[in-house]
């Protein structure tokens, strides 16, 4: 199943772009990143919206939403294989957060939990439960219970 991850910001710290590069090369298939760069909230969310892929499970990072541990975020991500879908998007707004229309069109609205976190250590958390949920799925010892 194809991962893609679009986000609101480009990573620009050096240890930032060095984690996700660590994380993003041990997904099978490898993990897509588009980076929107954009500022202002309508715009950044219409452009959002343009660069969703067709036919794939939309995911919206959010502090309302939902918080999954680990293992029913592979569970999660393992049921949605076996029905078939083509991939999933996991989509993360700007400081302002992602329009009322991006949360209603969304299968999964995820939280990281009620602390904020800056937007680009959530996308490190992302790219790291999602190498977490490959390696749980795949039996490996990454994680332990």
């Amino acid at each position: 199943m194809k991962i893609t991850i679009i986000g609101v910001g480009k990573i620009k710290n050096s240890l930032y772009e060095s984690l996700w590069h660590d994380y993003a090369k041990r997904l099978v298939p490898a993990v897509k990143l588009i980076e929107i760069e954009e500022r202002r909230a309508a715009k950044a969310n219409e452009l959002l919206l343009a660069a969703l892929p067709n036919q794939t499970i939309l995911v919206a990072l959010d502090e309302g939403g939902e918080s999954l541990s680990s293992l029913e975020l592979a569970r999660r991500l393992q049921a949605w294989r076996e029905q078939g879908r083509a991939g999933v998007c996991f989509i993360q707004g700007g400081a302002d957060g992602l329009s009322p229309e991006i949360l209603q069109r969304a299968e999964l609205v995820l939280s990281f939990g009620r602390m904020t976190l800056p937007h680009m250590m959530a996308r490190l958390v992302l790219v790291e439960q999602l190498y977490r949920a490959q390696s749980i799925n795949g039996g490996h010892p990454y994680h332990r219970e």
